[in-house]
């Protein structure tokens, strides 16, 4: 209401002034705006973040600043586009004497023969689902045993219409070569949307599994426990 009140009847009082005093008045007032220490520590931690902050706080000094938000907004579009389009897919197995899945690059893990399990770790939409059927047929391609592909979708929140493309052109090309295609760990609100469609019987006899575990027990690879609550294969 100041703001208001100071707007209305104090233009004139401003009227007069020399460009340079405004100019100092707006620079006081912005000065502690300027966060150069989280633009740093952006380029520092992700190089993508320190990117967008460098070109919308540029633009804006040279441009203004409606300029320097739209190309900042642009550039974090491109990047995130850039980013999901190659996802971070791994091939996971089993922790020894537990039922936790990770990563056989980063850990010390079991795997089983003919079956590999994968896990997709972003969403599944039109900017990633080519790189999805490239990294699977690529990793069958290399393992001739491998006759069963689990696709393990515990970071999938969401699926799109090409995504399920992707899905259906994958389960065919891998029935080509005699593998069949299997999915587990799939989010409720994403099964609710494969469900919708005739995915799960395209994929016949390939299955939708709860859990990882429950995938290897069909697969013929049980998990149980013992007496001493450890876990052995």
């Amino acid at each position: 209401g100041f703001m208001a009140l100071v707007c209305l009847v104090a233009g004139s009082w401003f009227e007069h002034l020399p460009h340079a005093a405004l100019g100092a008045l707006i620079v006081v007032a912005t000065w502690p705006l300027f966060r150069w220490r989280d633009g740093l520590n952006a380029w520092h931690f992700q190089r993508s973040d320190g990117i967008v902050w460098l070109t919308t706080f540029t633009l804006v000094i040279v441009m203004d600043a409606e300029s320097g938000i739209i190309a900042g907004v642009i550039v974090s579009l491109v990047i995130y586009l850039r980013r999901t389009s190659q996802p971070h897919i791994a091939e996971i197995g089993r922790l020894p004497r537990t039922q936790q899945f990770r990563n056989v690059l980063r850990h010390a893990v079991e795997t089983i023969p003919g079956v590999t399990l994968i896990r997709v770790d972003e969403n599944l939409y039109f900017a990633n689902s080519d790189y999805l059927i490239d990294y699977v047929l690529e990793r069958t391609a290399r393992r001739p045993d491998i006759k069963h592909v689990v696709l393990v979708g515990t970071a999938i929140n969401h699926i799109d219409y090409c995504g399920l493309e992707a899905l259906e052109l994958l389960n065919s090309r891998l029935q080509e070569r005699s593998v069949l295609l299997h999915l587990a760990e799939f989010k409720g609100p994403v099964m609710d949307q494969l469900n919708r469609t005739h995915l799960a019987e395209k994929i016949n006899p390939g299955q939708v599994f709860f859990t990882i575990s429950e995938a290897m027990t069909a697969l013929g690879h049980s998990v149980t426990e013992d007496s001493d609550d450890n876990y052995i294969i």
